[in-house]
């Protein structure tokens, strides 16, 4: 593993904290747009909105020396994807309702990409302290695919 430069890192993150802030906005638009789901559609925002915050607290981890970027784990073309899928998402629903089902669909495709393809692979703690913290993102992750 090489390590990679300190303005990369932060391009990654600032990649990722987009991310998670997009599926916050998308989930914020579908609490109010997806009939009869307001409070399923906010508990998802709320917790997009602590994984941005994860992450930007990851940023400062790997400032102090304390992570990894394992370039070779990730695509930033995959997340940059993943992005414009939630922003192509979010600008449907600002026209008006979105059935259940369609807002259902697309959040699983997006929540899906991100189990597979993002954080997890993108960082290696360098303390086995810090090994909790990622497995609890990726359960938390792993469990909104579940409740989608």
């Amino acid at each position: 593993m090489t390590e990679p430069s300190q303005g990369n890192v932060e391009a990654v993150c600032d990649l990722l904290i987009g991310q998670e802030s997009a599926m916050a906005k998308l989930y914020e638009l579908y609490r109010d747009v997806v009939p009869g789901m307001g409070e399923f559609w906010q508990q998802l925002a709320i917790e997009e909105h602590a994984h941005a915050q994860v992450m930007t607290a990851l940023r400062q981890k790997f400032r102090e020396g304390k992570l990894w970027l394992n370039s070779s784990a990730f695509s930033v073309t995959q997340i940059r994807d993943s992005i414009s899928s939630a922003v192509t998402k979010i600008n449907l629903a600002k026209q008006g309702p979105v059935a259940p089902i369609d807002a259902l669909t697309g959040a699983l495709d997006i929540e899906l990409g991100v189990v597979e393809n993002l954080f997890y692979k993108v960082f290696e703690p360098l303390e086995k302290d810090m090994i909790p913290e990622f497995q609890e993102l990726r359960r938390h992750t792993q469990e909104h695919a579940r409740r989608i």
